[in-house]
């Protein structure tokens, strides 16, 4: 008789369509101390259980159709020994989970991996440690066009909506720092500075330095 497959947590589709794709947490996170750390502060806070993570599908058996959204346990973070480059870019990670009610081979309880793909998490959770709203409105086109980078280039409306949140957020900031933020937020799209420039009207032109 085949096995049911495991209840998913209470984790409806449309929260988890309001949650913050791993890739743009990360681009949030950039600015604050730079790319690993934001790799390791989220890390340690999904181990903690601190921050909430979900994922899009998953499976254990390949055969087997995929469970849909899931919120994904905190246990199953600790599985992760190495934060990898992968996971972060693409949103597809690999957890064990403990089989503990199955009868397992010397000292070493038996465990099954389990796929998660579309990881998503909490911007509620992100936001008490960045302090600041994430936003969650945009929304991923169809195609881009090509840019010399061999990057996407970054749709005007995506620039527009990250424009006016960091206005609002850095009223003083300089388009040097605007620009290095708008490639935090958009790590997989080209983003040129005279792009940003006229979105930041303030900071055109270099400041002059007072003695």
């Amino acid at each position: 008789m085949a096995k049911k497959r495991r209840q998913r947590q209470k984790l409806t589709e449309e929260e988890f369509a309001s949650w913050i794709p791993i890739r743009k947490a990360i681009g949030q996170l950039v600015e604050i101390g730079g790319l690993e750390p934001a790799k390791q502060e989220i890390w340690s806070r999904l181990r903690a259980g601190i921050l909430r993570s979900g994922a899009e599908n998953w499976t254990i058996n390949p055969n087997d159709p995929p469970g849909g959204v899931i919120e994904v346990e905190q246990d199953r973070w600790g599985s992760l020994q190495v934060v990898t480059d992968s996971w972060w870019q693409t949103g597809r990670v690999t957890l064990w989970r403990d089989e503990g009610n199955r009868t397992g081979h010397g000292y070493r309880r038996p465990t099954s991996a389990v796929e998660y793909f579309g990881m998503r998490v909490d911007p509620e959770g992100l936001m008490k440690f960045t302090g600041r709203p994430v936003p969650t409105t945009l929304k991923h086109a169809a195609s881009d066009l090509a840019s010399e980078e061999g990057k996407p280039r970054i749709r005007d409306d995506w620039l527009a909506d990250w424009a006016a949140l960091f206005n609002k957020l850095y009223p003083d900031k300089d388009a040097d720092f605007a620009w290095r933020s708008a490639k935090g937020m958009f790590p997989d799209k080209s983003v040129s500075r005279d792009r940003v420039r006229p979105l930041v009207p303030r900071s055109r032109g270099r400041p002059s330095q007072k003695k």
